[in-house]
């Protein structure tokens, strides 16, 4: 199953200090998987808009916050994720509980998905996942990982940037 455009997805990892995004542009006839990334400063939709601009996107995946014990920040991060979700069309807020499990260094390595910059928590890196894992839930897009997947195994390589 090949689309006959090209796919543009990005995940977002709000946080208080940085919010990583991460966006993946996918081109089924050129075989291209472009990466690109960027920390905005707290947690601005209007910075993970700004990074969006121009794109045709399909989905946008924001990582979700479960509250832990008695953290000051708690009531910060849940604000923080409706935020993003509210201003940020075509958004899923998607758990992230057990990503580590399904989204491997393997498949985030073959989807050009690492060596990101370093920022407070590794945001990139979550956003990166949290795309992943997003894309593996929505049917369409587990077909197009699949897709590349398939291919990297019948030797048919694509052109990471």
């Amino acid at each position: 199953m090949t689309p006959i455009e090209d796919i543009n997805v990005v995940g977002v990892d709000p946080g208080l200090v940085h919010t990583g995004v991460v966006g993946i542009s996918i081109s089924f006839p050129a075989k291209t998987i472009r990466v690109s990334d960027e920390i905005v400063l707290g947690p601005d939709p209007q910075g993970v808009k700004d990074f969006m601009a121009g794109l045709n996107i399909q989905h946008v995946y924001i990582e979700g916050y479960r509250t832990r014990g008695q953290f000051n920040t708690n009531d910060r991060m849940v604000r923080a994720v409706q935020n993003m979700k509210a201003e940020l069309s075509k958004s899923v807020v998607v758990p992230n509980m057990g990503i580590k499990k399904v989204v491997k260094p393997p498949l985030l390595s073959l989807l050009g998905l690492t060596n990101f910059r370093t920022s407070n928590h590794r945001d990139l890196e979550s956003a990166a996942r949290i795309l992943v894992l997003g894309m593996l839930k929505d049917g369409f897009e587990n077909h197009v990982i699949a897709d590349i997947v398939r291919d990297n195994l019948e030797g048919r390589k694509w052109d990471v940037r």
